[in-house]
């Protein structure tokens, strides 16, 4: 798959020969912190302190692979690429992943507009 085009803070993520993204919207971060039962920080947290499971993984490559359309991969594929790589090589990308998730990913003119209008 090529880069996309329109950026929105993506993170590559390679899984053997696949290569797929990783995208941080709203709806992904909802959906990781219903189903992991941890807010992003937390989650963040508990990831640099090499504090996390496979699950973790499973579930944040996951949602930020089908935040990407026209990016496919069954789940027991993903779980079998994902076991295969092991946790600690996937550690990067989750991280730059939860990091861009926790940061932001929009221009800086648009944070402070966002700041602008938080502090009315």
């Amino acid at each position: 798959m090529v880069a996309p085009k329109n950026p929105r803070g993506e993170v590559e993520l390679v899984l053997g020969s696949t290569k797929l993204w990783l995208t941080p919207t709203f709806g992904a971060q909802r959906l990781i912190e219903r189903d992991l039962e941890c807010g992003l920080m937390e989650l963040a947290d508990r990831v640099q302190r090499a504090s996390f499971g496979i699950n973790d993984v499973f579930t944040i490559f996951r949602h930020g692979i089908d935040a990407v359309e026209g990016q496919e991969i069954d789940d027991e594929a993903l779980g079998l690429a994902i076991a295969k790589s092991g946790l600690k090589a996937n550690l990067k990308p989750m991280m730059e992943f939860l990091t861009t998730a926790v940061n932001g990913w929009g221009e800086d003119e648009d944070r402070k507009k966002i700041a602008a209008v938080s502090n009315e």
